[in-house]
C-alpha cells in the first residue's frame, strides 16, 4: 500500500500514532513498523508449524472427522421417516430435530445408503 502512495505522491499521516511519511523519521517509524509486523507473523506460523509437527509426532491429526456426524447416524432413521411421511415441512422437520437443512439431507442419503447395503447383504 505504502508503494501506492508513493506512486501517486500520498503522504500519510496518522494522527493517532504521530506517523508522518512525508518526513524521514516517519517513513523509517511506518517501515520499522512494517518490518516487526512481518517478522512477528513469520515467528507465528514458525510456532504454529512446529506444533503440528509435534501433534502429529504423537499421532494428532487436526481437521475435521472424516465420515458423517453423531447428529446424522444417530438421527437419520427419524429424520428419513419424518422426511418421507410428508406430514411436516421441511423447516419444520429441521426445527424439531435442532438441524439445518444440510444435515437433513446429508442425514437422509446416508438412510438410504444403509438401506442399500443392508438390501445388498440379503
Amino acid at each position: 500500500m505504502i508503494g501506492y502512495f508513493k506512486e501517486t505522491e500520498i503522504e500519510f499521516y496518522s494522527i493517532q500514532d504521530k506517523i508522518d511519511t512525508s518526513t524521514p523519521m516517519g517513513r523509517f517509524i511506518f517501515h520499522l513498523m512494517g518490518s516487526l509486523a512481518e517478522f512477528e507473523r513469520e515467528l507465528i506460523r514458525e510456532r504454529t508449524n512446529a506444533g503440528l509437527k509435534s501433534a502429529r509426532e504423537r499421532g494428532r491429526h487436526g481437521g475435521r472427522p472424516k465420515g458423517p456426524s453423531k447428529k446424522i447416524t444417530e438421527n437419520a432413521e427419524v429424520i428419513f421417516e419424518l422426511y418421507n411421511a410428508k406430514k411436516l415441512t421441511v423447516k419444520q422437520i429441521c426445527k424439531n430435530q435442532k438441524i439445518s437443512l444440510n444435515t437433513m439431507y446429508k442425514a437422509i442419503e446416508y438412510w438410504k445408503e444403509k438401506i442399500n447395503k443392508k438390501d445388498e447383504l440379503e
